[in-house]
């Protein structure tokens, strides 16, 4: 898969990622990659959109985004600062893009939630330039002020066994559960934050590029490999404290796992990723959901080249650890991790005017 850089693609991604992006390890400071998703597809004030694919629609409220969702829109572009309220359900293969608007710096588009189904058939959904962040949940923080929407237990974003969802220059925000993979998933260049168990699922993820925030304490993958051969692999990446407010007293150092199992089959690799002094340099917890313990005849927890405060390999629990015995020419890449099935990260095949 080629991917190529594209200024028009390039939009604002976060205030936090100049933080993150001088965190990152040397090797993945270099210029990355960027697919040319839209081509010239732009929005100007005088002439709406221009240069974009065939059935794009551009949505500026909640009741338009669920026309668009409902009818055959192919491309479907939000309109700059636009909180979607509530879940968006995607089951059919789309692209749903932040505002392409020329000469403006525009402020994400807000989803309550979002699921990726598949209904009948394969589903291949790309997200890009949004933020997502869990209002779904009943059980909202609302002792704050003003209230935190991001509280709660219920996935900012669900992938359902069939289904294919590439995560771009994204922000996933929940508490608990932020994650959930239960089909395929490429998350590149965004940020993911939650608190204990909030990457998870039983299919397969890479993330690569990004930045992993700890809410509080606790592990942030756990993960089943028996089913499917599910496996979650993070690259060149950080993992570093949530900003405030969303940062909890119990987030100290040590005081984060990178990973425990679902159950004792579990496949968690993280490569070329900064760690921060939160990251407990044993990296592994053993106990898995509903009192599990994972052990390294089912279950492979491995690392390479990881760095920074929280990796200190003579503290590493080598009773779970099996970097040693790993192939990680299986985990490097897309191409690897995915058997060279990679087209879909791209999103749907669009037709041109």
């Amino acid at each position: 898969m080629r991917r190529c850089f594209s200024p028009l693609a390039a939009l604002s991604a976060l205030a936090a990622a100049i933080c993150f992006l001088t965190a990152l390890p040397a090797d993945a400071l270099a210029p990355a990659p960027r697919p040319v998703l839209l081509g010239r597809c732009q929005r100007t004030a005088a002439k709406g959109l221009e240069g974009c694919p065939k059935n794009t629609i551009y949505v500026k409220s909640a009741d338009e985004l669920a026309d668009a969702l409902a009818g055959d829109s192919i491309v479907i572009i939000l309109k700059s600062g636009v909180k979607y309220r509530g879940r968006f359900r995607a089951k059919r293969s789309l692209v749903i893009a932040g505002e392409l608007e020329v000469g403006a710096v525009p402020v994400l588009a807000t989803f309550a939630c979002g699921n990726v189904e598949s209904d009948g058939e394969d589903t291949n959904v790309l997200v890009k330039d949004v933020q997502i962040q869990n209002e779904c949940d009943d059980n909202y923080q609302r002792s704050r002020n003003p209230p935190d929407f991001s509280y709660g237990s219920s996935p900012a974003l669900w992938v359902a066994t069939g289904s294919s969802a590439s995560i771009m220059d994204s922000q996933l925000y929940s508490w608990r559960s932020t994650l959930a993979v239960h089909g395929r998933a490429n998350v590149f260049r965004s940020e993911v934050q939650g608190w204990y168990d909030w990457i998870w699922g039983t299919g397969r993820l890479f993330i690569s590029e990004s930045q992993i925030a700890p809410r509080g304490k606790g592990n942030i993958v756990t993960w089943d490999s028996s089913v499917s051969n599910g496996a979650v692999v993070i690259k060149s990446s950080t993992v570093g404290p949530a900003a405030e407010p969303f940062a909890r007293k119990d987030l100290v150092a040590g005081s984060v796992y990178l990973a425990r199992p679902w159950i004792s089959d579990t496949t968690s690799i993280w490569i070329s990723t900064k760690l921060f002094d939160i990251v407990n340099p044993a990296l592994w917890s053993a106990q898995g959901y509903r009192g599990s313990f994972v052990d390294k005849q089912r279950g492979v927890f491995g690392s390479k080249s990881l760095n920074g405060q929280g990796y200190v390999a003579a503290k590493v629990d080598k009773k779970l650890d099996s970097s040693d015995t790993i192939d990680f020419s299986k985990y490097h890449s897309e191409e690897a991790f995915f058997d060279d099935d990679v087209d879909w990260i791209d999103g749907p095949m669009l037709e041109w005017p």
